[in-house]
């Protein structure tokens, strides 16, 4: 009994561990099958994340297109190339079988009368000799003017007279002529006219809102007599328009862009109002070209006889075209249209983002060091370093871009935008060859957002004539710029031409032409930072002429008084005056008197060292007990000077030299102890690494290097020798001398600088003071061109006196 128990006992046990066994082989199957399926889970998750980070990306690129401003882009993509609504829509202007309107009164403007009479010779009969009898009355007319926007009347008398004798010649009556007319038969003058077109075609305000303004300050217009006028004028300005053409043609290098225009007026070739404006761009001018297409043959009709060029434009297939014509023209590309490929792409696929941005940083350096390369004179040494870290920069990329393309796993956009590069290798590198030529055709952009501006404001031209009045408008507004001419002075000098021509243009324009005005105006010369005109340069050889003086001082000192050359503080600029004046007689300008006797050569008298500057005690205090009785004192007197001046001689390693421009010495005392000595004056004319660091453009640094101070001496005296003495100092004196330099001068300065020799110093007062180090000289003096100077080699050191220094120099 016992025993079959057992056995039973023993069979389940068997059967149960039979049963966990099966259970445990599934269970152990099913781990690795939920294994697999949470490494497959895991896996696309991972996938879905990165495709939800690049659909991010593109979302971000895609709402910036669609919201960010773009500057030939409006928010409404409605397009401007609709039809008419309707063909019984009224047209503008003047309707068929309607009265036409009266001209407005404008009896409110005040009246400026005019009074025109006969010469007195003209007063007599030309066969008998008798005098004409004078008539009561006047022939009267009138022209509405303006003057600064508020309109008056000129009321034009012309006297009139009747013959006193029966000769034949004689008329009945004789009238005195008038003022010439720009439009004849119209009772508006030329300054409205100059008003409306300086506003519309240079400011791109509509005609509306010129004419509403005029109306809040009395003038009433109809638009239709601006149209009628606008028409008008229209054939007064074509010869300067094809002048400027034919001007873009002689030139050697273009810069071409292209946007939209609307033109509301079809045609038999052209049902909708899409035109095109398109420009070219020279050194000596800009024309505009209003077409209804965006063919190769507006490139054809503008530049059809150009042999030989550079054409600098963006990838748009017409330009491709057009050089394929022609064997002569070479086709620049722009390297801002490549840099925006790669960061388009960056934006649009996330994946890409930091190889994008590693083509962006390598297309900067190109960009970088080409404006290292210009800013030398073609030839030159330092010119020639440049180009060779430029082509090694280039050949760096081009290496980079063929090892890329041969890797065979990349994103499609990675293909196309490399494909891009590659395609267009040959026009990216022609600034290599040719330095005048910019590597991108920003500039032709920014010539075309003012009419973008007119684009939008007043969405384009009403008809053909009025489109092709508007190119001629801004190719010579914009060519007026470029020449640095007044667009109101030269309105003025040509509409009064016209009118002396009778309402048409001269037969001549070339004196209106801007490579052509003003030659003499044009020709200038500079001397210490300032352009001298050739008005200005027989202005002070009037002076030399009239001068009984003898002395070159009062020439100087009268010579900054009629040019109005003065500092900040009032005081004539005459030492710089001096130094121009020597400067000019150098090239054969001018004849200055010769020197005073005693004057010699005009170099200073060596300074005599007496016992005041011997060598005193030796002071070896700490710096913090001399502080306590620390005293800086400004040399004011002719005593300072001449102490600060001999101690300077005597023990600084350079000595003494008079410090240039406006200036400050500073005696530093500790009691009655004198311990330091320093000198402040003007800044050096240009140095590449501090311009580096500040940013400035050369128009700029003209502009405000007098805000920049050179600390040209900073002496402890030998026997002073305290830890820390100096650097103390230096910061006590920098720290009044923004208030000094205004009370002394009128102007605050807000960046010092100051040079140290490098075998000679180490510059650590200068690093304890919180001065930065920027760069080092090349060992050159300013007028070293060759490199034959051999000076010492010394750190450039800047200290700001102001946290926003770089934006008051910039």
């Amino acid at each position: 009994m016992a025993t079959s128990i057992g056995d039973e006992l023993l069979w389940r046990l068997r059967e149960e561990n039979r049963q966990l066994l099966v259970e445990n082989n599934t269970l152990k199957a099913d781990i690795g099958y939920w294994k697999s399926r949470h490494s497959d889970a895991i896996a696309r998750e991972e996938a879905l994340k990165k495709e939800l980070q690049d659909k991010k990306a593109r979302i971000k690129y895609l709402t910036g297109q669609l919201y960010e401003k773009k500057s030939e882009r409006s928010r409404k993509s409605v397009e401007a190339s609709e039809g008419p609504e309707q063909r019984g829509k009224r047209k503008r202007g003047q309707q068929r079988g309607r009265p036409a309107p009266g001209p407005r009164d404008q009896s409110h403007l005040p009246v400026n009368e005019e009074l025109y009479d006969l010469q007195e010779g003209e007063k007599f009969c030309a066969s008998c000799g008798l005098p004409f009898e004078e008539m009561p009355d006047t022939e009267d007319s009138s022209l509405i003017e303006t003057r600064e926007v508020r309109g008056y009347t000129r009321r034009i008398r012309r006297k009139k007279y009747r013959p006193t004798c029966r000769c034949a010649g004689n008329k009945g009556i004789i009238t005195a002529a008038g003022p010439a007319k720009l439009i004849p038969r119209c009772r508006y003058g030329a300054s409205v006219w100059i008003h409306i077109l300086i506003r519309k075609y240079r400011l791109q305000i509509p005609v509306d809102r010129i004419l509403k303004n005029l109306a809040l300050h009395g003038l009433s217009i109809p638009k239709g007599s601006v149209g009628d006028g606008l028409k008008r004028l229209a054939p007064l300005f074509e010869p300067i328009y094809e002048a400027l053409g034919a001007r873009s043609r002689q030139a050697c290098w273009w810069q071409a862009d292209e946007t939209r225009w609307n033109v509301f007026e079809t045609t038999k070739s052209k049902s909708t109002f899409r035109w095109y404006l398109w420009v070219f761009a020279s050194a000596e001018s800009v024309v505009y070209v209003i077409d209804p297409t965006r063919s190769t043959e507006v490139i054809e009709s503008h530049l059809g006889t150009v042999i030989e060029g550079i054409l600098l434009v963006d990838r748009y297939s017409a330009y491709k075209a057009y050089a394929r014509r022609h064997d002569g023209i070479i086709l620049a590309f722009c390297w801002s249209h490549a840099r925006r490929d790669f960061r388009e792409a960056g934006l649009k696929y996330e994946l890409i983002g930091e190889w994008a941005e590693v083509w962006v940083q390598r297309i900067n350096e190109l960009f970088h060091l080409n404006a290292l390369r210009v800013q030398y004179p073609a030839g030159s040494s330092g010119f020639r370093r440049a180009d060779a870290r430029l082509q090694e920069a280039v050949q760096r990329m081009k290496g980079a871009l063929e090892a890329e393309r041969k890797l065979a796993r990349r994103h499609h956009a990675q293909k196309d935008v490399l494909n891009s590069l590659v395609n267009h290798w040959q026009g990216l590198t022609v600034f290599l060859e040719h330095p005048h030529i910019p590597m991108d055709n920003n500039g032709s952009e920014r010539i075309l957002r003012n009419p973008v501006v007119g684009r939008k404001n007043y969405y384009g031209s009403v008809t053909q004539w009025s489109a092709r009045f508007t190119a001629a408008m801004f190719s010579i507004f914009e060519t007026l710029e470029l020449w640095g001419i007044n667009e109101l002075e030269w309105l003025s000098d040509y509409l009064r031409a016209c009118a002396l021509a009778g309402g048409k243009a001269p037969e001549d324009v070339s004196e209106h032409l801007p490579w052509n005005i003003t030659e003499g105006r044009k020709r200038s010369w500079k001397f210490s930072g300032r352009l001298f005109s050739e008005a200005e340069l027989e202005c002070i050889r009037s002076i030399i002429a009239e001068d009984s003086s003898g002395t070159r001082t009062t020439i100087a000192r009268l010579a900054c008084e009629q040019l109005g050359w003065y500092r900040a503080d009032g005081t004539p600029k005459s030492a710089n005056m001096s130094q121009v004046l020597n400067a000019m007689q150098a090239e054969g300008l001018i004849e200055l008197p010769p020197r005073r006797a005693g004057g010699g050569s005009g170099r200073m008298k060596p300074i005599e060292h007496t016992s005041r500057t011997d060598a005193g005690q030796p002071i070896t205090a700490p710096a913090g007990e001399l502080a306590r009785d620390l005293r800086i004192e400004i040399a004011h007197t002719d005593e300072q000077k001449s102490l600060w001046n001999e101690y300077v001689d005597r023990y600084h390693y350079l000595g003494y030299t008079p410090l240039a421009g406006a200036q400050l010495k500073y005696l530093v005392y500790s009691a009655d102890r004198l311990l330091a000595l320093l000198g402040f004056g003007a800044s050096a004319w240009r140095i590449a690494p501090r311009d580096w660091y500040i940013g400035w453009s050369d128009e700029k640094r003209e502009q405000n290097l007098q805000r920049v101070v050179n600390n040209a001496r900073f002496l402890i005296l030998p026997w002073v020798s305290s830890k820390n003495l100096a650097s103390m100092i230096l910061s006590r004196v920098t720290s009044r001398l923004r208030t000094d330099w205004m009370s002394r001068y009128r102007y605050e300065p807000v960046l010092l600088e100051t040079f140290v020799e490098k075998k000679r110093f180490t510059g650590a007062s200068y690093q304890a003071a919180n001065w930065k180090l920027v760069g080092s000289t090349k060992g050159r003096g300013k007028k070293d061109r060759f490199n034959e100077a051999g000076l010492p080699i010394k750190d450039i050191y800047l200290y700001p006196l102001h946290t926003e220094f770089k934006r008051l120099l910039c």
